[in-house]
């Protein structure tokens, strides 16, 4: 068994937590292996989720849990994700 130090223990309880959403998508060049993100709020984050670099997971749109319209989220986080990158097809936007 793991034990936690108590300071982490008392971080990890203050921390509230939050929701996230992601997506899969085909892009039609190669991403690099590396993680993405952007400072905007609210932040979005790409990386690859394939060796082949042309299968990536994006996501963003943190909120704290029980605050904010998820389907307002959800509705505003697949659109702007296709404009930034140039997606050829991707999966359902799901919550995370």
């Amino acid at each position: 068994m793991v034990v936690m130090p108590a300071d982490a223990q008392r971080l990890y309880l203050q921390t509230p937590p939050y929701q996230s959403y992601v997506v899969a998508a085909k892009i039609a060049t190669e991403l690099p292996d590396a993680l993405f993100w952007d400072d905007s709020d609210p932040h979005y984050y790409v990386r690859r989720a394939t060796v082949d670099g042309r299968t990536i997971l994006a996501g963003g749109r943190d909120h704290r849990t029980g605050y904010g319209d998820e389907t307002q989220a959800l509705a505003e986080f697949k659109p702007a994700g296709k404009q930034k990158l140039k997606c050829k097809s991707s999966s359902s936007a799901t919550r995370t």
